[in-house]
């Protein structure tokens, strides 16, 4: 390893103290890891993977379990090791990929259904998303996608005209792509199977 190699012990500590604070673990820098909560061990396990400033950096799910502050501090550390190296994110979190991907796939069954930059993706299905929301209790029509709201579910349908009155167009997001990708790689699978 990096710090094993490395034989100039004021440059491993350098290295090791820049990285705890990276990743908001400084001031228990000097506690046992087995006393580390899953957040702080997720975070952990990035400054080990920053040892040494890799070329490629590969992380699954690297911000499940933090809080949202936690969450947007390991944007900004993801955001910056990006900068310098190749970084691949593997996760279902859509905000984690709205703020750190400019290259995006998709994958259903093992198959890449969707790939691109996050704005080409969601070309296609500009213009043609509408939405509203039903009461509980409501009759759910079949949808792209449903979301629970307070007030009710919300319904997002995928039409070249809005259902009825009650839609209003919606701007497409990720989540959006992610759903119309899936429903179109489930056709394409149907028709190869």
């Amino acid at each position: 390893s990096w710090l094993h190699g490395n034989t100039d012990r004021r440059l491993r500590q350098r290295e090791v103290a820049t990285l705890l604070e990276k990743v908001n673990l400084a001031d228990v820098g000097g506690q046992l890891v087995s006393t580390y909560s899953g957040g702080m061990l997720r975070r952990f396990g990035i400054a080990l993977a920053l040892l040494g400033s890799p070329r490629l950096l590969m992380v699954d799910e690297p911000t499940a379990g933090l809080d949202p502050a936690e969450r947007d501090r390991f944007h900004r550390v993801l955001a910056d090791v990006a900068s310098d190296a190749v970084v691949l994110l593997s996760t279902h979190i859509v905000e984690d990929v709205e703020n750190l991907c400019t290259q995006l796939s998709i994958l259903a069954h093992g198959r890449i259904v969707a790939a691109g930059k996050p704005g080409d993706l969601r070309k296609p299905l500009e213009g043609k998303l509408w939405s509203r929301t039903i009461p509980h209790g409501g009759e759910l029509p079949q949808a792209l996608h449903l979301a629970a709201r307070p007030n009710g579910t919300a319904v997002v349908m995928f039409a070249d005209e809005p259902p009825d009155d009650g839609y209003a167009p919606r701007v497409p997001n990720l989540q959006d792509v992610y759903h119309h990708a899936l429903r179109i790689g489930a056709d394409t699978a149907t028709v190869a199977a």
